[in-house]
Parts: structure tokens; C-alpha cells; sequence
């Protein structure tokens, strides 16, 4: 699969990787769009955001929605929380993953984000589109 990493500062190399084999309790998705932020500008014109630098090469955008291929929401479009809970702390467990605070983003540090074709997670953080809506292009 073609990927975008973010090798430093303005040094983005599109190439070919693996495509990522889901772990137990996560899902695959084929992503269709993507959105690039704030986060990501940091990234690609200062190398870093705050204390984070770029110490290994980053794939960005965490803004990214697609088609579910297997998992709950197999065959459904998907938007994708960029927020992955550890599901383990009490927060977590009490149903507040949002207050989890060994929270992970994708594209910050060595998690990988969505300028990938597919993208491996957790379902937790995918919702489901209403039916109907379908993505019509995806990267090429």
C-alpha cells in the first residue's frame, strides 16, 4: 500500500509499505479522505509540536474516514476518533475513555495515522456513517 511519512522538517516521502495486519480487537479500514490540521502543519514546518519532535518517521493526518473492512462496522463508512483510549484505567472502565490519561493519538509520536490506504485500530474509535453516504475517491 502507498503511505505518506513525514521524514522532518518539510520532508514528506510517499512509498510503498505493508499493508497492516490487525491485531486482536482491531479492525482494518480502507481509507477514502483524509484532513490535514493544525497538529499536522506543526509537524511538517516546525518538526514537532511542543517538546514532541520528530524522532522517527510520522504518518500524519488523523482527520480521516473510510469503509470498515471487517469488525463491527464491516462494509459501512467510518469517521475514526484520532483519540485511542488504553480501555484499562478506571476512567476507561467507567465509561469515560475520553478522560483516559493514558490517552494516544494517531499521527503523534509513533502512532500511525491515515495517509496510509489502509489503517489498523480499534473499532472503539470508529463510528458508523448513516447508511447511504459513500466516499467516491480515495488516495491514489
Amino acid at each position: 500500500m502507498r503511505a505518506a511519512r513525514l521524514w522532518g522538517t518539510e520532508d514528506v516521502r510517499v512509498g510503498e509499505e505493508a499493508t497492516p495486519i490487525p491485531a486482536d480487537g482491531e479492525s482494518l479500514v480502507q481509507v477514502r479522505a483524509v484532513g490535514l490540521c493544525g497538529s499536522d502543519l506543526h509537524w511538517f514546518t516546525d518538526g514537532g509540536i511542543g517538546d514532541a519532535t520528530i524522532e522517527d518517521p510520522l504518518v500524519p493526518g488523523h482527520e480521516v474516514s473510510g469503509i470498515a473492512l471487517d469488525g463491527p462496522y464491516a462494509g459501512r463508512v467510518v469517521a475514526i476518533d484520532p483519540a485511542i483510549p488504553c480501555e484499562e484505567c478506571e476512567r476507561c472502565r467507567e465509561g469515560n475513555p475520553n478522560l483516559c490519561p493514558h490517552v494516544r493519538f494517531s499521527g503523534h509520536g509513533s502512532v500511525t495515522a491515515a495517509c496510509v490506504r489502509s489503517w489498523r485500530g480499534p473499532p472503539t474509535v470508529s463510528s458508523r456513517s448513516p447508511r447511504g453516504p459513500r466516499p467516491t475517491r480515495g488516495p491514489s
